[in-house]
């Protein structure tokens, strides 16, 4: 019952971490213009909201950047057991913990109408689908 507690409260901490980032990002209040800045910022606010989740002084959320994930099956890109992925997080106790991931793909482009405007475009790969896709938690 606590891993669906852990994994309620992961993936509240990261809608929030987006919602907050791109609010930010539409009202100028940070200015990514690459993936590199852009997964600091998120990592920055899925950081600092997971550790506000922390309730009791036990449970604990961690987060790696650039952190390769053992899978149970072959990679279909790769053809490897590891995955690369941009953001890992934990979140739980020692004993009892549930994991994440983010994948992001960063995209950045003219707009037309006005050329000294850029539109990102982010592709934000599924967290949920991955996780239970290579069954991590």
């Amino acid at each position: 019952m606590l891993k669906k507690s852990y994994l309620n409260r992961l993936k509240e901490i990261t809608e929030m971490s987006f919602h907050t980032l791109e609010m930010k990002l539409v009202n100028g209040g940070v200015i990514s213009k690459n993936e590199a800045s852009f997964q600091h910022e998120l990592a920055y606010l899925l950081k600092v909201f997971g550790q506000l989740y922390e309730f009791n002084p036990k449970e604990k959320f961690n987060l790696e950047m650039e952190s390769y994930l053992e899978l149970n099956t072959s990679s279909i890109k790769s053809g490897s057991n590891r995955a690369r992925v941009d953001i890992f997080m934990t979140f739980g106790t020692e004993d009892d913990y549930v994991k994440g991931v983010v994948e992001l793909k960063f995209f950045k482009k003219k707009i037309i109408e006005n050329p000294t405007t850029d539109m990102i475009f982010l592709k934000i790969y599924p967290i949920w689908n991955l996780i239970k896709t290579q069954e991590l938690i």
